[in-house]
């Protein structure tokens, strides 16, 4: 019997593992979400002992102790982390230090989730394991960190890098711009970072797979769906996929003026060999389930 436990359960990755374990379960396997309510992370005097608590009683349910830790929860405000920096790392580092070691202790295979920021200047290949990471900003600093964290006292881990996420569950690009859609004819959006869209349903079944499935070594990974766009190309193919009308003015990154730095190239090269599909297909699916919310 398998038993995971995911961090970041309210999260778009958290409810995409929640929606399949529900939508096609997985025999043997048991899914815990929690979400923020559950273990503050930015609470870090008293989480070592909400850790230690969690995954020590757990032995003596009837499913067992904990096998996986999914740790999907993150401060992921990325403006907000360049005027938040000790909250930013607080939570994307100390706290992932934290939940790495209490892993370690109780054997638990640790999945952390990691991000194309921490990669930055020029490029026009997409980004290997091998390349050295650059991260500019607080929010890229700070999950640099995390990586850092997690490969330190945790061996038994996988640290997978992703990008550009959006799925049918909270908030995201492309529900921003079908909410923009609605009330403008015509839209702004940057056109000189590229970057590979990414379902967060497809980096969940990654998961599962490289859980349960795969026989891949220890460290870190790169998910993300096929092809690379700019976010203006980005929100073109939503409306073209959803037959909307609005137009889409491309503006460069200083135009748009956002307060934190971003790659202007974030492309990864996959290292999880399964579910690789293209990114218009991955969005195609994702807007039929947001049009079924309807």
């Amino acid at each position: 019997m398998s038993r995971v436990l995911v961090t970041g359960g309210s999260g778009q990755l958290g409810q995409s593992l929640a929606f399949l374990s529900q939508t096609h379960p997985q025999p043997g396997v048991s899914w815990t979400f929690l979400d923020r309510k559950d273990l503050d992370l930015s609470l870090t005097a008293s989480l070592a002992s909400q850790l230690e608590g969690l995954l020590s009683q757990a032995p003596q349910s009837p499913l067992g102790a904990y096998t996986h830790l999914i740790h999907a929860a993150a401060f992921t405000g990325v403006d907000a982390a360049e005027t938040q920096e000790n909250l930013a790392f607080t939570v994307n580092e100390k706290a992932t230090e934290l939940i790495a070691k209490a892993c370690a202790a109780h054997g638990i295979c640790l999945v952390y989730l990691s991000t194309d920021f921490v990669f930055s200047g020029p490029r026009n290949t997409p980004w290997r394991l091998s390349d050295p990471i650059a991260p500019q900003g607080v929010y890229a600093r700070s999950k640099a960190a995390g990586e850092a964290a997690v490969a330190a006292h945790c061996p038994t881990h996988y640290t997978v890098r992703t990008s550009w996420l959006y799925s049918p569950f909270g908030h995201n690009f492309v529900k921003t711009m079908l909410r923009l859609a609605k009330a403008h004819a015509e839209v702004k959006v940057v056109s000189d970072q590229i970057g590979s869209p990414t379902s967060a349903l497809d980096l969940a079944v990654a998961l599962r797979t490289l859980l349960f499935q795969a026989q891949l070594p220890f460290g870190r990974h790169h998910f993300s769906n096929r092809g690379a766009t700019s976010w203006a190309g980005f929100a073109r193919e939503i409306f073209n996929q959803q037959r909307l009308k609005t137009q889409v003015q491309e503006i460069d990154t200083a135009s748009f003026g956002a307060p934190a730095p971003r790659p202007t190239y974030s492309v990864l090269e996959n290292s999880l060999p399964f579910h690789q599909r293209d990114w218009k297909a991955a969005l195609s699916e994702v807007l039929e389930h947001i049009n079924k919310q309807k």
